[in-house]
């Protein structure tokens, strides 16, 4: 078993968090499941916690996971740039890898979805589009680019602040070519993810920019 932890675990934090791990399906509070993975919400250490399983179902998923390059291990690495850049994402706390699956321990984010304030007919503060415009502009600083950026992976905050989630796709990039281009194929997956909702594209893209164009400069 491989262990990472954020230094501001304390050893007792540490033991506690692994404790509930040994069985999140009775400790948590199941957000969503699929084949290769299960999310679950827990308490532990006196913090909300979101505690991420990826199985490593197929051969291909093992090889990745030995050489480091599993999905949990991208997303722990992630995550700890990209906060440590100052972009709002929950801190990746703790990394745990098994013969058959790895855990990412990360910090509970309070804030809906923006795609999930949408459907629910919720306000969405007027600052948003250019703060998630500012957000692309971050990522392209750090020569990152996230590779699933999309409505749902935006949690919202009461000031129109986005912080980002789901970072097991994040790339890094050596060209400026290369990131340009990702980076625009993000902005354009955040604008296809709001289509079923004209009022809303239309609101985002006067923005952010029309799909296959260049990121506008911040305002």
């Amino acid at each position: 078993m491989t262990i990472k932890a954020h230094s501001s675990l304390s050893s007792q934090d540490l033991a506690e968090i692994r404790e509930r791990l040994k069985d999140l399906s009775s400790q948590g509070s199941l957000i969503h499941e699929t084949k290769d993975q299960s999310i679950y919400r827990f308490q532990a250490a006196n913090r909300e916690l979101i505690g991420k399983i990826y199985r490593l179902n197929s051969f291909a998923q093992k090889v990745a996971a030995a050489f480091n390059y599993s999905r949990a291990h991208r997303a722990y690495r992630a995550g700890t740039q990209l906060h440590d850049a100052g972009i709002n994402t929950p801190i990746p706390l703790l990394l745990v890898d098994k013969s058959s699956e790895h855990t990412l321990v990360t910090e509970f984010c309070p804030f809906p979805a923006l795609l999930e304030s949408i459907h629910k007919g919720e306000p969405i503060p007027p600052s948003t589009p250019e703060k998630i415009l500012a957000l692309l502009h971050q990522l392209s600083k750090t020569n990152c680019s996230h590779g699933d950026f999309h409505a749902r992976n935006l949690l919202v905050d009461e000031e129109g602040t986005p912080n980002l989630i789901d970072l097991d796709g994040v790339r890094m990039h050596l060209t400026a070519s290369g990131l340009t281009r990702y980076i625009c194929k993000d902005r354009d997956r955040f604008l296809r993810s709001l289509e079923p909702l004209p009022e809303h594209h239309q609101k985002f893209g006067s923005v952010l920019g029309d799909p296959g164009t260049s990121l506008p400069n911040t305002l």
